[in-house]
């Protein structure tokens, strides 16, 4: 492993932790607003403000529960008092802004952090009510400090590698063509790869992943590398392989180290170059690839502050493009398991129905890079029950008539106060009259259409 790489398997490490853990969350949200929620993770990863008794209704404690092995909803566990690795609590809150902040996780440089942010919206439309949750798991990238970030993290790289190169093969062998080119091609590549990067990852941060998406970052990718004269580090399934982008990083090598003497390049020094590099581990313990190693401790080391300055800088460059969960290359340990049940009919989410009214998101801190991860669920709760002529409404209600209800309420606010007139009197005389003496033709159109959609709803499309 190259020795850059090696100070970024540092913070990595840091931030990934060792094992995998999982954060359980099961949320009941009651029509007037008020939400139950339930969790189970780990103790060492809740905020210690969260582990009081005085926040929650009921704690516990149990030992770790994977998804796989997770069973009923977390009320149902065997908890004791002390003892155990995780910890379970729950407690009924007035609103979203009541509920305690259970998760908290640091950037590398503890600077920034994440954690859950929530907004909910009820509206009352009438016959209906909506409600609108969503949830996000933040980070904290955004794509301008993301691309400075990067520029920081070349021209540091940079810095050392010239005078570490010069040291290493200076007397026989001229790199100035080689940093000319890490310089311009190179980092182009590395900002058009990059921002592909960034662009999937936000854009898939509120869109279930599929196959489709994939392939089409897959190829874009792959016209990067081809615009770049890379595209034969593919195979001829279009996948990446190591040994081919070892082959392009030796032409490139090849290419651009010149031996003073005019001779041919020694294969001793690609491979040298190489395993120092970290692209090749048969070639990290060969002479040149150790002597590249000392002299890059030794340039650190000669910089202002030494090596617990670059050290900060690594850091501070690593976490404003990894983020704080490490999504840039995926190393999160933090693995989302939550549960949400709503009034009425779910009618919109990014996560899996579980039933009607019930949805499950089962997503890595990594999903929330660059700039987080939203759970989305909305859902429609039917109030006609007051109005007694509606019965044949609410006997064949269903997913498709009350967003159909939705749709059209929603396109003209004097509709939705007719309605809301219509639930307090019990019938639907405001809206008949909506229908019949309005001056503007395009309100009447709609409250017909509504009144079609209500009482006779077999034959509305």
């Amino acid at each position: 492993m190259g020795p850059f790489y090696r100070c970024l398997a540092v913070c990595l490490l840091i931030l990934s932790g060792c094992k995998a853990q999982y954060f359980h969350a099961e949320t009941t949200l009651a029509p007037d607003g008020s939400i139950d929620r339930a969790i189970l993770q780990p103790k060492g990863s809740t905020p210690k403000a969260a582990l009081e008794p005085a926040v929650w209704d009921k704690t516990g404690w149990t030992s770790e529960k994977s998804f796989e092995d997770f069973e009923g909803g977390i009320r149902d566990l065997n908890l004791s008092e002390a003892g155990s690795d995780y910890f379970a609590a729950w407690t009924s809150v007035g609103s979203a802004e009541d509920l305690p902040g259970h998760y908290v996780r640091s950037a590398i440089d503890d600077r920034f952090n994440s954690q859950f942010k929530r907004k909910f919206e009820r509206r009352d439309l009438g016959l209906l009510t909506e409600f609108i949750w969503r949830e996000t798991l933040t980070d904290i990238v955004t794509l301008e400090d993301f691309r400075k970030a990067r520029e920081e993290g070349i021209d540091l790289l940079c810095e050392i590698v010239e005078p570490t190169l010069a040291r290493t093969l200076g007397e026989d062998h001229d790199t100035s063509k080689l940093m000319a080119w890490f310089r311009n091609e190179g980092t182009v590549f590395v900002m058009d790869a990059t921002d592909l990067l960034y662009e999937f990852g936000r854009a898939g941060a509120e869109s279930i992943a599929d196959d489709s998406r994939s392939a089409v970052f897959q190829k874009r990718f792959f016209e990067i590398c081809e615009r770049h004269g890379f595209a034969e580090i593919f195979n001829d399934e279009d996948s990446l392989e190591e040994k081919l982008v070892r082959r392009v990083a030796t032409r490139i090598i090849r290419e651009n180290v010149v031996r003073r003497d005019g001779e041919a390049l020694n294969k001793d020094v690609i491979h040298g170059l190489l395993g120092a590099a970290g692209l090749s581990n048969a070639h990290e313990k060969l002479p040149l690839a150790k002597a590249f190693v000392k002299e890059w401790k030794r340039v650190i080391k000669e910089r202002d502050g030494g090596k617990e300055a670059f050290d900060s800088q690594t850091r501070n460059i690593v976490s404003r493009i990894q983020g704080v969960h490490g999504g840039f290359l995926p190393v999160s340990t933090d693995q989302f398991r939550f549960v949400m049940t709503f009034p009425g009919t779910v009618v919109q989410t990014n996560g899996e129905l579980l039933a009607d009214d019930r949805v499950r998101w089962q997503f890595r801190g990594a999903d929330a890079w660059p700039s987080g991860f939203t759970m989305i669920g909305r859902s429609l709760l039917d109030e006609s029950g007051s109005v007694g002529e509606l019965s044949n409404w609410r006997s064949g209600l269903n997913r498709a008539a009350m967003t159909r209800l939705h749709d059209l309420a929603t396109r003209d606010e004097r509709l939705v106060e007719a309605l809301k007139k219509c639930r307090i009197a019990g019938q639907l005389t405001a809206l008949r009259k909506l229908a019949e003496t309005s001056d503007d033709e395009n309100l009447v159109a709609l409250s017909r259409n509504v009144l079609r959609l209500l009482t006779a709803p077999d034959d509305v499309p």
